[in-house]
């Protein structure tokens, strides 16, 4: 029987057990509910994860499809507003589709050179028009004159971008350049005046136009979200006719979060001139002039009228403006469509180019009235045969004078397009409407309701102008124009046509204004005066007067068919009393050289500047003797020519002195205005005749001279003397005004210290410098040492950017610790210890010679792009150099491990030097490696190289793996180098190898651009390799290999194979293109290709061939 405690005890026993059970029970609940919590959370952010991406691609699919509905709006809109054109500008309601009239443009990019001169380059896709480099030009300019087609350019661009169809893109390739911008944005800025912004003139100017007003908002929310988003295309056109009514900005104001967006800008070039217009804010700077082939549009005018001889037609207009010179109207598309048009009506009967203005505006003077009244006595000559114009005599003369005074107005925005308020000034509102009606005048409405006005042509404008001129000669000297020609800085331009004008219309007028002209042209004068008054002494002729006067001061010969009788000649014949400059070169006519040399006395008291150019090519020295010209300023005398040498010779005024040409016993001693001075080596100078040139700022001189002493030249700010030449530049006074010195001759002891204010000094040859020569030249900016100087001191040439020191120079230790703002250094010279880590700012390091660094030298150096160290150096560490681009070490120099660390800009690695366990891994960038000499490269080196290109290893790696570098194009490997077998796997880039090095069952799989492959050493390739190489060429094996499969390599031309190689049979059988053939390995049954190729074969080892 169980007693009491035994049953308690069972059933403490039994409770323990139920608690335990309890426990675990409650404890996987809670691990449950924890589990199921865990899973609930995760199950919610997938089904949160999975409705964020649902309603995001939602949301894109809305974008996308809103976004297609814009572009759809905007081609619809763009097809309505831009694609039709007139063809007559007389009759802008007869318009005929864009691409049916349009004709490649001549249309060129100006880039800007070194010496700040431009040059054209062609324009060939639309590439070429958006593409600054590799990327997309941010903001472009196109600049071109008045009427030579930047409209129609514009709108060319927007169509282009509409259409798919190729059939109608025969202008330009690359069409696919506009289809990468999302939207185009077409805005023409004559129509907004009032608005500043870009953004608010595409939301008012197009949205508004193209969405119905309760979907506004929902259109200005996308325009946002493509402003943030996509690539889009703004074209201005005519910023010159758009103003800032605040004054602040040359041109409408974009945002910054619009930076993906380019701006194409059409504007006359005038407009660029504007200060506010910066360099640094033009991308590309396009130029047009006119179109490529003007009779291919006159052919296509032509075409648009009823005719069967469309051909013969156009020949007969091509003849009649080659005929009559009227150049200058097939340069304007515009006025050639005018010209066709009127050509085409029999309007066009004579030849001048006012007869052609006069004949011109006597047809538009028909589409107001036909009332016929003939001049009995016209104002001018060009008038007599017109019918039209007379009983509007008036009308006449008063837009006469609003052209005058408004094209001559002191703000050239409003000089071609103007409000009504300034038109009301000079004509009625009756004469107002005349001239609209007639098509003289056109009219614009502005978005403020404001109006404006223009003549159809700026030549029109320049025409009534100078009608206005030769009716009012007075007005030539009164106070508009003199300040016209002092306002502007190159007046002359906008001045050439009206001058032509004026002389074909009144001679009388025409000499005063060339008078006038005369007076305010600047010395040297623009060869632009020269021509304009050519221009107008022909179009005179052109209206039978038979000589007429001109005035011109200025002559440039230059053109070798200008003959006595042609009219620059007898310009010069009317005013060879008058000649104060002239220029004349050496393939001028024997006849033009002897007028020319009269000049020379009858013109001796007023000559000021003189340039003569001789080809060295010229048989016959031309002599000059210029001892009458007493006047002279400037003097170049360049070439085959000998200039008298004479005491006589009195310049006092002479300022510029430019002699390339042959004389002897220079004698310079009387010439005290003399400021620019150049000789070069066929002058021979007579010593100490400088001494009394007080004045002088430049000196130039590569002649022959004893010695040249420049002691009392204190004002000079540039001198460069070079030759067998000793120069004394010890002056009693300072030479505080010398800013640039370069010396090839002989000087001794050189001391610059009292040029305080130099920046650059160039010194080479037999030089010799003090040692404190460059003491306290706070400015010195660049320094050029090629001589000789025993110890330099630089340290307090603070300002020092460029240094290049050769030679037998040596510097002082801590020289370069005040140097902080060196940029560039150049050292082949002598140099113990050399630290340049004081250089914070430097960019470009190359040392050579007999010069020791300091090992810390770089530390700093964040600046630092381009290296070149072939000197010595222990312990070099280059990982501050951050930006390094370029690293090029050779000689005794030991490169610390981690020295490449944190080079993440490094393109270019060149080593030939001392390194252990070199590491490259944070050098992503780099392009072209090449290492050798006692450098240990660690095997994963190179794994994160995924831009390199080239790589020779002459050096120690085991185990190196190239896998990773994916753009390799050429392999040279050579040493003390192991490969792993699949180094070279997924190199889809490379075109040549060559290994010299060890790898055992080397692959080839995925290199399929492969040219040319040389394998040597101890290479072994995998067994059974079939090179399936269709680009390989050149094969050369001396390595190992079983069974090597040629056959998918059927374009070899070189195959040389030795060593331990065993070819498959057939391997050859199908190289049809070999040319040269050596196979000394072992190969059974193998059968020859049929060559008649093949220059060279050698069969050797054990082969059976058949």
């Amino acid at each position: 029987m169980i007693s009491l405690a035994e049953k308690v005890r069972h059933l403490q026993e039994a409770l323990r057990h139920v608690n335990h059970v309890t426990e675990e029970s409650v404890n996987e609940l809670n691990s449950c509910k924890d589990q199921c919590k865990l899973e609930l959370e995760e199950c919610t952010q997938r089904c949160m994860k999975l409705l964020k991406e649902t309603s995001e691609k939602a949301d894109q699919s809305n974008y996308d499809q809103a976004l297609a509905d814009l572009k759809e709006r905007l081609v619809n809109h763009y097809k309505k507003t831009v694609a039709h054109v007139p063809v007559n500008p007389l009759m802008p309601a007869h318009v005929k589709p864009l691409t049916d009239i349009y004709v490649k443009p001549k249309l060129h990019k100006l880039e800007r050179e070194i010496d700040n001169t431009q040059r054209k380059v062609e324009i060939c896709s639309y590439k070429d028009v958006f593409y600054k480099g590799k990327t997309f030009a941010t903001q472009i300019f196109l600049q071109g004159e008045a009427g030579t087609g930047k409209t129609t350019f514009a709108a060319k661009l927007v169509l282009d971008w509409c259409n798919t169809s190729p059939s109608i893109i025969d202008v330009y390739p690359n069409v696919e350049t506009l289809r990468e911008f999302v939207c185009v944005f077409h805005l023409r800025l004559t129509d907004l005046q009032d608005e500043r912004k870009v953004l608010k003139m595409i939301k008012n100017h197009i949205i508004n136009m193209i969405y119905e007003e309760e979907e506004l908002n929902d259109a200005y929310s996308l325009l946002r979200t493509i402003l943030k988003k996509e690539k889009c295309l703004v074209i201005e056109d005519g910023m010159d006719e758009w103003s800032d009514k605040m004054g602040q900005v040359a041109y409408p104001v974009m945002i910054n979060c619009q930076h993906q967006w380019t701006v194409f800008i059409t504007t006359r070039p005038w407009k660029l001139t504007d200060e506010r217009i910066r360099n640094v804010d033009i991308d590309l700077l396009l130029e047009l002039n006119g179109v490529v082939n003007p009779y291919l549009l006159s052919h296509k005018i032509l075409g648009f009228f009823e005719n069967n001889l469309l051909y013969i037609e156009n020949q007969e207009f091509k003849r009649y403006i080659r005929n009559n010179k009227l150049d200058e109207v097939i340069l304007s598309p515009m006025l050639l469509a005018l010209c066709v048009c009127l050509w085409k009506d029999n309007t066009y009967k004579i030849g001048s180019s006012c007869d052609i203005y006069a004949t011109m505006l006597d047809s538009l003077f028909k589409k107001v009235h036909n009332n016929v009244d003939y001049f009995e006595t016209p104002p001018f000559r060009c008038f007599l045969n017109t019918k039209y114009i007379k009983l509007h005599i008036e009308d006449v003369n008063a837009l006469s004078r609003a052209a005058f005074y408004l094209l001559f107005a002191r703000e050239k925005e409003n000089s071609l397009v103007f409000s009504d308020r300034e038109l009301l000034n000079y004509i009625s509102n009756e004469q107002t409407l005349f001239a609209l009606k007639a098509g003289i005048l056109s009219e614009r409405k502005t978005s403020s309701l404001t109006h404006t006005y223009s003549f159809i042509h700026k030549s029109v404008q320049e025409f009534f102008a100078a009608y206005f001129i030769a009716g009012n000669i007075s007005v030539i000297n009164y106070q508009i124009l003199p300040e016209y020609l002092i306002r502007y800085p190159n007046p002359y331009a906008d001045l050439s046509q009206v001058f032509k004008f004026v002389c074909g219309m009144n001679t009388d007028a025409g000499y005063e204004l060339s008078c006038l002209i005369d007076r305010h042209c600047p010395l040297p004068a623009p060869r632009l005066l020269q021509d304009i008054v050519v221009a107008g002494y022909k179009e005179a002729q052109t209206n039978m007067v038979v000589d007429c006067g001109l005035r011109l001061s200025h002559f440039n010969f230059v053109d070798q068919e200008e003959t006595v009788d042609g009219a620059l000649a007898r310009i010069f014949m009317r005013n060879i009393h008058n000649v104060r400059s002239l220029s004349a070169f050496c393939y001028i006519s024997p006849e033009i050289v002897d007028i020319i040399s009269d000049a020379f006395h009858l013109s001796a008291e007023i000559l000021t500047h003189l340039t003569i150019y001789v080809d060295v090519d010229v048989e016959d020295c031309q002599t000059l003797d210029l001892s009458s010209c007493h006047n002279l300023e400037s003097i170049s005398i360049t070439g085959n020519v000998f200039l008298v040498p004479s005491k006589q010779y009195v310049l006092q005024t002479l300022k510029y002195l430019n002699l390339h040409c042959f004389c002897e016993c220079l004698d310079l001693s009387n010439c005290h205005s003399l400021e620019t001075l150049s000789l070069g080596e066929h002058v021979t100078l007579m010593p100490d005749r400088l001494c009394e040139l007080t004045k002088l700022k430049k000196i130039t001189i590569h002649c022959n001279c004893d010695f040249v002493d420049l002691s009392v030249c204190s004002k000079l700010e540039a001198v460069e003397i070079k030759g067998t030449i000793t120069v004394i530049l010890n002056a009693p006074c300072c030479f505080r005004h010398l800013k640039h010195i370069a010396l090839t001759c002989s000087v001794d002891n050189l001391d610059l210290t009292s040029c305080r204010n130099l920046e650059t000094v160039f010194l080479r040859g037999n030089v010799t410098l003090c040692q404190t020569a460059l003491l306290g030249l706070d400015d010195l900016q660049r320094i050029s040492l090629l001589c000789n100087c025993d110890g330099i001191v630089l340290s307090s040439c603070r300002n020092l950017q460029y240094i290049v020191i050769v030679g037998d120079v040596s510097i002082l230790p801590n020289q370069f610790q005040e140097l902080t703002y060196l940029k560039h250094l150049m050292l082949c010279c002598n140099s113990d210890m050399l630290d340049l880590s004081y250089c914070r700012r430097l960019e470009a390091v190359f040392i050579k010679g007999n010069v020791t660094l300091f090992p810390n030298s770089f530390t700093g150096c964040s600046n630092l792009q381009r290296i070149k160290l072939l000197c010595n150096c222990s312990k070099l560490d280059l990982s501050s150099c951050v930006n390094l681009e370029t690293i090029y070490i050779s000689g005794k120099v030991n490169v610390l491990p981690n020295s490449m660390h944190n080079l993440n800009k490094l393109k270019k690695l060149k080593l030939v030097c001392d390194c252990e366990r070199l590491d490259l891994i944070d050098c992503y960038c780099l392009e072209t490696v090449d290492i050798r000499g006692d450098v240990t490269l660690l095997p994963n080196a190179i794994d994160a190289l995924t831009n390199l290109k080239r790589i020779k290893l002459m050096c120690k790696c085991d185990g190196l793996d190239l896998s990773s570098c994916s753009k390799l194009e050429a392999i040279f490997i050579k040493g003390e180098v192991s490969l792993l077998p699949h180094a070279l796997v997924n190199l889809h880039h490379l075109r040549r190898l060559s290994l010299n090095c060890k790898s055992d069952g080397l692959a080839l799989p995925s290199c399929y651009s492969l040219r040319t492959i040389y394998l040597d050493g101890e290479v072994t390739l995998e067994r059974g390799t079939v090179l399936d190489l269709l680009e390989l060429k050149n094969l050369t094996l001396r390595c190992r290999c079983d069974m090597l499969d040629l056959a998918r390599c059927p374009n070899l031309e070189t195959l040389d194979v030795s060593g331990k190689v065993n070819l498959v049979a057939g391997s050859i059988v199908n190289q049809q293109h070999l040319k040269y053939l050596s196979l000394r390995c072992n190969c059974d049954e193998l059968i020859f290709p049929l060559l008649g190729s093949m220059k060279t074969s050698l069969i050797r080892g054990k082969t059976n061939h058949q």
